[in-house]
């Protein structure tokens, strides 16, 4: 059966639903202006037909479009899909974080093994009551990694009124902290006594600093605590010998910076570099959601026409075996709607990436099937999929034979022919 303007073809289906939709429409407005008067009105013929039918068409084709797109970015040998695209994983995240930078086509193994992590230093004085009066003016240097700077505060205000230590430190923490010279201070205080500590802005040991003189001396602020130190660690490319590397920062860039990794803990973790998992758990699951809501569409609107059930048993009978479906975490309940564990999913992924890689969306899998169903969906005729509808117009329209006479009597030969369009136009799509 075929209706001029409606195109059969791959994703050309839509112009052709799309293609009934406007004629059809046309020609039921055509025949409710020349029915003003009949027993039928203009918005019994045209609001059912464009609002109902229309519609319909509307959403058939695009539940059928959605369903062959998340079909098709499953399939394994889509060059665009998610089997196509990489992730990389750290064993061990307390150790390290990892991130990708840039596409990588291979999976790869790297074994990492941090041996110190790059650090600050720091230093911290030793405790003064904060409530005391200061017993001396506070000079002293620091020599950072960005210049040296002079400390110069005194121990009474510009009232000649003597200062406590913990009005002192306040104010030297203050000027260090506006000295630009790459190292901050801080002040802390417990049970009444206060420290201060200073510490490099940047870790490694190429941003270490010093602190001199004797009031520095005398009150420990020259004390080092924890030493600036650059973090060393080792890579192992799939199995190759180890390489050796220096960094300032904990932030550092694995092959060539196709990869970031964060050090966070001394110690090892495997970089996997494979298959993108949470992009193919969460693309299986988005594909479930879409057959079922495709499904359950087709359910709701299988009255409409042969075409509409054609297309629903079509998509109840599932292009694998319910055994491979279960191995991928995929179950079907007896209406046909389908559940997904992810845990499953998951570990059949860990445990058997390539098999669960064919199942999933090889030449003769779960996605290969959806993605033909929502194809062979878009080649439904129009005509199949609301023939019903045609049909109940047709009674509702022309059920009274003195309605019928009643137009060809008001308007002559202009009904008749839209009477006769209207009318050779339904025999096509019944």
């Amino acid at each position: 059966m075929a209706v001029n303007g409606i195109g059969y073809g791959y994703y050309g289906n839509s112009y052709g639903i799309n293609n009934i939709s406007a004629l059809y429409r046309k020609q039921l407005q055509n025949a409710a202006r020349v029915n003003r008067s009949s027993a039928v009105s203009r918005s019994n013929v045209t609001r059912y037909l464009e609002k109902s039918s229309s519609n319909f068409l509307k959403t058939y084709n695009s539940s059928m479009s959605s369903l062959m797109t998340n079909a098709n970015n499953l399939r394994a040998g889509n060059a665009a899909g998610v089997w196509n695209k990489t992730a990389v994983s750290s064993s061990e995240p307390s150790v390290l974080d990892i991130k990708q930078n840039y596409r990588m086509n291979s999976p790869d193994t790297y074994e990492v093994n941090v041996k110190q992590l790059a650090t600050g230093q720091t230093n911290v004085s030793d405790g003064m009551t904060a409530k005391d009066f200061a017993a001396s003016d506070a000079a002293f240097s620091i020599s950072g990694p960005d210049g040296s700077f002079s400390v110069d505060v005194k121990a009474l205000d510009a009232s000649g009124n003597a200062k406590t230590n913990g009005q002192m430190l306040t104010e030297i923490a203050d000027v260090v902290n506006k000295s630009g010279i790459g190292v901050k201070a801080s002040i802390s205080t417990k049970d009444g006594v206060s420290e201060i500590s200073f510490a490099s802005e940047k870790t490694g040991k190429d941003n270490a600093f010093k602190i001199e003189g004797d009031f520095a001396k005398e009150n420990g602020f020259d004390k080092v605590s924890e030493q600036a130190a650059n973090a060393e660690y080792t890579v192992a490319k799939n199995g190759q010998a180890e390489r050796t590397y220096s960094s300032a920062e904990n932030k550092v860039d694995l092959d060539y910076g196709r990869m970031s990794a964060t050090l966070k803990a001394t110690g090892k973790s495997t970089v996997s570099v494979g298959a993108d998992r949470d992009g193919i758990v969460s693309s299986t699951k988005n594909l479930v959601k879409q057959y079922n809501d495709t499904l359950n569409m087709l359910h709701e609107n299988a009255d409409r026409g042969f075409g509409v059930q054609r297309q629903l048993d079509n998509m109840l009978n599932t292009s694998i075996s319910e055994k491979s479906m279960n191995q991928l975490g995929i179950s079907k309940d007896k209406d046909g709607y389908l559940k997904i564990d992810e845990d499953k999913l998951r570990d059949s992924l860990k445990t058997n990436p390539q098999q669960t890689k064919e199942l999933l969306g090889g030449s003769f899998s779960f996605a290969q099937g959806l993605f033909d169903d929502g194809r062979q969906g878009l080649s439904q005729s129009g005509a199949s999929l609301i023939q019903n509808d045609m049909q109940t117009a047709q009674q509702n329209s022309f059920n009274n034979m003195f309605n019928l006479m009643g137009m060809y009597s008001r308007s002559g030969a202009y009904t008749m022919s839209n009477f006769f369009t209207l009318g050779n136009y339904i025999n096509v799509l019944v």
